[in-house]
């Protein structure tokens, strides 16, 4: 069983009295009427982020060897867990203060010199997976794995670049047939209409107007969500 089953499955730990998590987040001031349901919602949070853990360091994302994709944002964890908004921050708020989850917000500047945030890097510490007993050996296995994977395939990307000259045209064709209506191999058919929307929008700032790299995270976040169905 790997290191996301392991958690998902320890998550069970936060509603134990006798446990570090339960200690540790119940020193947060929560009121006794309200921790019940605060518990819940950090459970179901941590649930939906779980299940797109990046094992190589605890982020919540993609990585194929070309760079992270975070993934993520709270309306998709309000959405997907089924609670309100705000219920997702104070979820967020409890787990930074008890040093759990970390969140590094990232901006991009628009051609009209405002800001537009993009999805947060959220970083999972190694005591949380110790708090809810995925223990540290099982841990490093995981991590050490998946940190040989990432490197075979960093290696097999870079023979890849040496060989293949892309085009921007035929890059370009890619994209649009990708995005059209026309059903062609790997658009991700099966998904939900804004949830495709969500991942062009999501490719597209971090790609900007790299038409290459662009065609490759938007493979890559379809090829993800796929694997979720």
């Amino acid at each position: 069983m790997d290191i996301i089953n392991k958690a998902k499955i320890g998550l069970k730990a936060l509603f134990d009295k006798k446990s570090l998590i339960y200690q540790r987040l119940c020193c947060l001031n929560i009121k006794r009427s309200k921790r019940q349901e605060r518990l819940h919602a950090i459970s179901s949070v941590c649930d939906v982020m779980l299940t797109h853990l990046e094992l190589a360091s605890f982020r919540v994302g993609i990585d194929e060897g070309n760079g992270f994709i975070p993934l993520c944002d709270q309306e998709y964890i309000a959405q997907e867990s089924g609670l309100s908004l705000i219920r997702v921050k104070r979820a967020f708020a409890d787990l930074k203060k008890s040093g759990y989850l970390s969140v590094k917000r990232k901006f991009i500047r628009c051609i009209d010199g405002s800001k537009r945030a993009l999805t947060a890097i959220k970083t999972f510490s190694e005591r949380f997976f110790n708090d809810i007993n995925v223990h540290s050996a099982v841990i490093n296995k995981q991590r050490e794995w998946k940190k040989e994977k990432l490197k075979q395939r960093q290696d097999k990307r870079e023979d890849v670049k040496k060989m293949t000259d892309f085009t921007l045209t035929n890059a370009l064709g890619n994209i649009l047939n990708k995005i059209s209506a026309k059903p062609v191999k790997n658009t991700g058919s099966d998904l939900s209409a804004e949830l495709k929307k969500r991942i062009i929008t999501e490719a597209y700032n971090i790609a900007g107007n790299d038409i290459q790299k662009y065609r490759i995270i938007y493979d890559q976040l379809i090829a993800h969500y796929q694997k979720l169905l």
